[in-house]
């Protein structure tokens, strides 16, 4: 990634992210993210836009995938951080570590976030719409409904109360409303506008289920949390994601599995996705695999 040409360097970061997402050992992944992370952060200094987006996307993958701890998880945002504050960044580019900023903060219990990381993150995002960039206003959005779901506004205003977030909500209101008219035949893209415009206004998330190419996969969405997990890995994962959805026993640590039988016969597979704690879901791997293994064990005795 770093000292290669421009399409090794692309390709040896679309890997890594892979690699996290696919790699199905706790220790393997937590190993990979801490050599990762430095040379994503190195990597990141260089290139081209697309490249840049990339390498947010992936150091966001690996660090979801590979932390240990919240802590850990806000160290790798704290650059991501960093990256929004840089008055090098483009619009693109912004947008995309805003988003991956929000894909991190939506695996992190409310009550570990540290304040003094965040103060004044409020007070950004609302200077933000000062820029003339669609999806700046989405990112921006996504995260005002991800920081209001998990319900610490303290944490990111530097006021006491809610009134900041409020007045940025109306705020977003309008430009989204602006957006949805523009969309005019890209049905996804207005289905997800409409989505916030009706959080923003009555402060509640409606369950959405959403198809992908695979006929006998579904997705059951119903937080902002699950949401943004749901947008930020199937937009690394692009044609691939119905694929993995459906047989990636890494991405099945994340999405919980239900299976639900349609009219008399047809037995659909929807993924619920969860917002547990990376720590806690390596754990309950490791408990089932350990059962499975005694099971095989018990099994090959009798």
């Amino acid at each position: 990634m770093t000292k290669g040409p421009t399409t090794e360097a692309y390709l040896a970061c679309r890997v890594i992210g892979l690699l996290a997402l696919t790699v199905d050992n706790s220790n393997a992944a937590h190993e990979m993210m801490k050599e990762s992370v430095p040379q994503l952060c190195e990597a990141f200094k260089s290139g081209s836009n697309a490249f840049k987006i990339l390498v947010l996307q992936c150091l966001a993958i690996v660090t979801f995938v590979g932390a240990s701890s919240p802590d850990a998880v806000q160290l790798s945002m704290k650059y991501i951080w960093e990256t929004c504050n840089s008055a090098d960044s483009t619009h693109t580019v912004l947008a995309a570590a805003l988003s991956a900023w929000s894909f991190l903060l939506s695996a992190i219990d409310g009550w570990r976030i540290h304040s003094e990381y965040w103060k004044g993150s409020i007070l950004f995002l609302s200077t933000l719409l000062e820029k003339d960039q669609h999806s700046l206003f989405v990112a921006v959005a996504e995260a005002v409904a991800l920081i209001s779901e998990i319900d610490r506004i303290n944490n990111f205003s530097e006021e006491a109360c809610a009134t900041s977030v409020e007045s940025l909500k109306c705020r977003l209101c309008e430009k989204i409303k602006k957006l949805y008219e523009e969309c005019e035949d890209r049905i996804h893209d207005k289905e997800f506008l409409q989505n916030i415009l009706q959080y923003f206004e009555t402060g509640v998330f409606d369950e959405v289920i959403m198809k992908t190419s695979s006929q006998d996969v579904i997705l059951k969405v119903s937080k902002w949390s699950q949401m943004i997990q749901m947008r930020h890995i199937k937009h690394f994962l692009q044609s691939g994601f119905s694929k993995h959805m459906k047989d990636n026993e890494r991405l099945q640590d994340i999405f919980k599995f239900i299976e639900v039988i349609q009219g008399n016969h047809r037995v659909e597979k929807i993924f619920a996705l969860t917002s547990a704690d990376p720590k806690e879901r390596t754990m309950l791997r490791n408990r089932q695999r350990s059962l499975s293994q005694m099971k095989h064990f018990s099994d090959l005795c009798l």
